[in-house]
């Protein structure tokens, strides 16, 4: 995109393929890209009930699925949405409804050698401890140093949290792998590890800290807890 020709840093977060399709099924069945059309035949074929013993849908390959989250990955555009969007593309294939792999090749391209920094839903306390030691802090201007400082437990706290019951998980896609995003995220656990090298700089807090934290209005200013730990 545009940002790598303007000089700014670009920071990315990824996350397990099949984790992400469950993500978007639940997300209003999250499909930017698709024209309208195409975007109601989508939601007929992912939503409503269905008679005991029937099938959930029949897709335009004439296969039948039977639970509607298998539906929405199987469903022709919606597997690729990371390999498309790292080239500019939008998330779902509107146009050819393919599976993204044909751009994979300059998508890990981008991840490996354009993308400042990445890090990975699946990782996130680390990812975020990561982000705050490359650029989170001060320059030394005696010894040249990057003085870092460390996250505050706050900002590990998931703040939008889905309200959304999951009936559907991993085992309901039975088998389904989004291949292309497989590729796309193996090279963005790479590029992770690279910046993580080797010792990580995330560490667990007793329960002593974590309260000290949680109870002290000067060291999360900005996110506040009650005493189970809830976000208020």
């Amino acid at each position: 995109g545009s940002e790598f020709e303007h000089n700014i840093t670009v920071a990315a977060i990824f996350r397990q393929p099949e984790q992400r399709i469950i993500s978007a099924f639940y997300d209003s069945r999250h499909a930017n890209g698709f024209d309208a059309a195409t975007f109601k035949n989508l939601i007929e074929q992912t939503s409503g009930p269905r008679a005991q013993g029937k099938p959930a849908c029949q897709l335009p390959d004439g296969k039948i699925y039977h639970n509607h989250l298998e539906c929405f990955a199987r469903f022709p555009g919606i597997a690729g949405c990371m390999a498309r969007m790292l080239t500019g593309e939008k998330c779902a294939d509107g146009l050819f409804q393919e599976s993204g792999f044909a751009n994979v090749a300059e998508a890990v391209d981008i991840i490996m050698n354009q993308l400042d920094f990445v890090g990975l839903t699946e990782e996130w306390n680390e990812s975020i401890c990561q982000f705050h030691r490359l650029y989170a802090g001060k320059l030394d201007k005696v010894s040249g140093e990057l003085n870092w400082i460390p996250p505050q437990q706050g900002e590990f706290a998931n703040v939008h949290a889905s309200k959304n019951k999951k009936v559907f998980g991993l085992e309901h896609l039975h088998g389904f792998k989004d291949v292309a995003d497989a590729v796309v995220y193996e090279a963005a656990k790479l590029k992770f590890e690279r910046i993580v090298g080797s010792e990580r700089c995330y560490k667990f807090m007793s329960w002593d800290e974590l309260e000290e934290e949680a109870w002290n209005p000067a060291a999360v200013p900005f996110i506040k807890l009650d005493r189970e730990s809830n976000l208020c």
